[in-house]
């Protein structure tokens, strides 16, 4: 049937009416967020005329996330989760319209602005397992894989569409307005999850959160979970390794390719561009396919095109590379998250994902950091090359030691 193979086959949970109502309310509210993120990065900058301070604004954001997802999972397991998207969601509009008030007060001081962007990392800290777990509340088990793909090839559309657009706006309006545009965003979403309705699947008389005990339990759970660990362990490969180049693309483009305005635009809008490219295959063939097939092609030609973009004599050749980077990490992270998403018990399924999350954002801190270094030391083109042989490497030897077998547990694809 073409269904099964086209374009059809790769959004099918869109025909779901809660998916798709929370789909395009993300698709709208994220688009915003990634405008304010380019946004608060350049008035940190003009502010201060120091891209230290850009770096701490957005380090310990990142970090305040981290340590409230130490709350959030268990949160998350106990309470409705559209209930927590709603109440973080309202927040951060607030919070959005605050940055807005504070630039057309005139106000300046960076301080201010990154105590704000703390509250910003918070309450992203607390609504992030949340909006992954809800997932799995919208859509059955078979078109899991396709929602969860369908939700991060939203996500990479808006990283690469709302810099862009918060770009123009910022050259038309100045940066209020963005952080204004950014608020009213985030009614779209809210809208949308206000009509979906779901059956609560959480306990109706849950015991009280009691962080490290919390963390012990899930530790453990992790622990007999196969599958699961090989999700975690190999997205601290991708994350340490691979990720980093997002944001340190600025730094290659410049001392490789020399490049600037609307070609700098480009490449850090290019893995992005490639998930979308790449999505209707990863969307469509992918829930065809053995998970732990998809996870072994994947990882390997990760590894094989960033270190084609490493070693990219040319522009128009790295473009080429980042779009396969692109699609690869559509295909890796979607089916990871699936993994998890299918093999996790409900009870477990909130603390799960918020210390997958916390593994995530901590190995992109620390591989940020340790590349940005190597850098400085051994130049961009070996860095990079290092980091995709370390990719190559222990992606064949999963393969050849047949590692995601234990990916296949749980829902077949079908």
């Amino acid at each position: 049937m073409v269904d099964r193979r086209g374009f059809r086959a790769s959004t099918r949970a869109l025909r779901l009416r809660n998916f798709r109502l929370f789909w395009f309310g993300a698709l709208v509210s994220n688009t915003g967020t990634w405008m304010q993120i380019l946004v608060l990065a350049y008035v940190i900058d003009e502010i201060t005329d120091r891209g230290a301070w850009v770096g701490l604004v957005a380090i310990t954001q990142m970090i305040m996330t981290v340590f409230t997802n130490l709350w959030a999972g268990p949160l998350a397991d106990r309470v409705p989760r559209r209930s927590i998207i709603l109440v973080t969601q309202s927040l951060l509009c607030v919070g959005a319209f605050g940055f807005a008030a504070l630039w057309a007060a005139g106000v300046r001081s960076p301080v201010i602005y990154m105590l704000l962007a703390w509250g910003y990392g918070i309450l992203n800290g607390f609504m992030l397992p949340a909006w992954q777990a809800f997932i799995a509340e919208l859509v059955p088990k078979e078109l899991l894989l396709n929602a969860v793909t369908l939700n991060s090839t939203q996500f990479q559309a808006t990283r690469a569409v709302g810099p862009a657009l918060g770009g123009v706006l910022l050259g038309f309006f100045g940066p209020g307005w963005v952080f204004f545009a950014n608020g009213v965003s985030f009614f779209a979403v809210l809208f949308t999850v206000v009509l979906i309705q779901v059956p609560r699947l959480l306990p109706d008389d849950p015991p009280p959160i009691r962080v490290f005990a919390d963390l012990r339990e899930v530790v453990g759970y992790w622990r007999t979970q196969p599958g699961i660990q090989r999700a975690f362990k190999t997205v601290l490969i991708t994350a340490t390794c691979a990720q980093p180049i997002i944001f340190l693309i600025v730094v290659f483009a410049e001392e490789e390719f020399n490049t600037s305005g609307w070609q700098l635009g480009l490449l850090a809008a290019g893995t992005g561009i490639g998930s979308i490219i790449f999505f209707p295959l990863v969307a469509g063939r992918g829930q065809f396919t053995a998970r732990s097939r998809l996870l072994g092609i994947g990882l390997s030609i990760y590894g094989l095109a960033l270190a084609g973009f490493g070693l990219a004599p040319w522009y128009a050749m790295a473009i080429v590379f980042l779009l396969i980077l692109g699609g690869c990490h559509l295909a890796t992270a979607s089916t990871l998250n699936t993994v998890i998403q299918l093999q996790v018990e409900e009870s477990m399924r909130g603390r799960v994902i918020a210390l997958y999350l916390m593994v995530i954002n901590v190995a992109i801190g620390v591989g940020t950091m340790i590349q940005g270094a190597l850098y400085d030391w051994i130049g961009p083109r070996v860095t990079v090359s290092i980091s995709a042989a370390t990719i190559v490497v222990l992606a064949a030897w999963l393969v050849s030691t047949r590692r995601f077998a234990s990916m296949d547990v749980g829902t077949a694809a079908t």
